[in-house]
């Protein structure tokens, strides 16, 4: 993603927020197209969250990889194809 492509979305985003128009008037306004504008103000929003992931030390053959955050515990076995893991 160009810095300048999102340095315009970020623009319009910002402006769109200091005029409390509803997205729909102010992409009508700005001629821009309503569901590109939701898209980035969706990727412009995402967040970052850092995770701990420990391997085990010992014989790898038997473990599984184990992801905790917060409340939500994740455990996929070390043998798991990687296909499986995209979302």
């Amino acid at each position: 993603m160009s810095n300048k492509k999102r340095e315009y979305w970020e623009d319009h985003i910002k402006n769109w927020k200091k005029s409390n128009k509803s997205i729909h008037k102010f992409c009508k306004e700005n001629n821009l197209i309503r569901s590109t504008f939701n898209r980035w103000l969706d990727k412009l929003n995402q967040k970052v969250v850092p995770i701990k992931l420990e391997l085990p030390l010992e014989s790898r053959e038997n473990h599984n990889i184990v992801i905790e955050f917060n409340s939500l515990k994740i455990s996929i076995p070390l043998n798991v194809e990687t296909a499986r893991l995209s979302i």
